[in-house]
């Protein structure tokens, strides 16, 4: 408790982020050598004038990081050090990996398949259709995990189709614990941990809120994931740095496809031409590409079944994988009307895609 409480205290010092710190520690040996005696050296750049006062006034930062422990104990939330054993082990890989972080719920050390969902604020209308089919594919792998970032747009839809889907699901959030932001997602964060999930935070309850907290935020939801899942994005934004991030830090990065003229899908595009991301069609392409297809021996995915208005066109499409729209109509089973309805819904739920040549396949 001794180390946690130092290193809190270190925290709150300006312009002392986690690589500084760990290299300070290295140095003098523990946290607690660190708040007593770096003021007397110049070390790794600590000679800014915040940096120096604060060091200066060691009083303030201890009742500072008393109160954040106090604040944790009365709203049942975890304070993690680095070294504690139910730290996450995949966060704890990276270099730059937070010292301390506060868990609000369930977030077991190791045990999981984590997969990062993230993308634009502004997704078009196929997103969620996207989200939706990838994540009913994690349903047949154990103990799978999505986290995301509790922002609007895509982070929103991750959340929410896990949610409905019944996984397990973490929000990493860039304000402290004490704060929902967006505050109009107060209550789907509530079910985050209402259905077994977590929040996960690095600052503490009184941290502001400020632009420069979402790119710290973005390198926790890499650092806890096995792959990050680029839904949708521009060649700006959140999403980018955390794909980045995630291929520096050696997870694998995957990335959807968009039409040429979409710009929500520019930084998908950007991705997969630099060789950043892998092109994913569907969710069985990551379960593919991460092996994690190897614990599905035994299983055996329950069987969908489309709407039963569109029926008879599914029907067709059990009985021979790919048709063309032309093929469809000659068999007359419906009238044309009725089929394009049934071959938009069925594209829209999975069932099927479309390949060029206004052709159709069973997936």
């Amino acid at each position: 408790m001794e180390a946690l409480f130092y290193t809190l205290c270190l925290q709150h010092i300006p312009h002392l982020g986690p690589l500084k710190m760990a290299a300070l520690i290295d140095q003098m040996g523990s946290a607690k050598n660190v708040l007593l005696f770096a003021r007397q050296h110049q070390y790794y750049g600590l000679n800014t004038f915040e940096t120096r006062a604060a060091f200066n006034n060691r009083d303030a930062l201890m009742q500072i990081a008393e109160a954040e422990l106090t604040w944790a104990r009365k709203n049942q939330i975890n304070v993690i050090g680095l070294e504690d054993p139910s730290y996450p082990l995949l966060l704890k890989q990276i270099p730059d990996a937070p010292y301390v972080i506060f868990v609000k719920g369930h977030l077991p050390p190791s045990g999981q398949h984590t997969l990062a969902l993230v993308g634009t604020r502004r997704p078009s209308d196929r997103a969620n259709g996207h989200v939706k089919q990838i994540l009913q594919a994690m349903q047949q792998v154990q103990n799978t995990v999505v986290i995301s970032g509790l922002a609007f747009g895509v982070d929103r839809m991750a959340h929410e189709q896990a949610l409905t889907l019944k996984l397990p699901t973490w929000a990493v959030m860039g304000t402290g614990l004490n704060t929902v932001y967006p505050a109009l997602h107060r209550a789907l964060a509530h079910s985050i941990l209402d259905q077994g999930g977590a929040w996960i935070s690095e600052q503490g309850h009184k941290s502001e809120l400020h632009p420069g907290i979402f790119p710290k935020r973005n390198r926790i939801i890499s650092g806890l994931s096995e792959a990050v899942v680029v839904i949708e994005s521009t060649c700006k934004g959140g999403s980018m740095i955390t794909a980045r991030l995630a291929q520096e830090y050696n997870r694998e990065v995957f990335a959807l496809c968009g039409r040429p003229d979409d710009s929500t899908a520019s930084g998908c595009h950007a991705l997969i031409k630099n060789h950043t991301a892998q092109l994913i069609e569907s969710g069985q392409d990551i379960i593919q590409a991460m092996q994690w297809n190897k614990i599905l021996q035994n299983y055996n995915p329950p069987q969908r079944e489309p709407h039963l208005t569109f029926k008879n066109i599914w029907n067709l499409f059990l009985k021979q994988d790919c048709w063309s729209i032309e093929a469809l109509y000659d068999t007359e089973v419906e009238n044309a009307a009725t089929i394009a309805e049934a071959l938009f819904y069925l594209e829209s739920e999975y069932f099927i895609k479309s390949l060029p040549g206004a052709r159709f396949q069973r997936m």
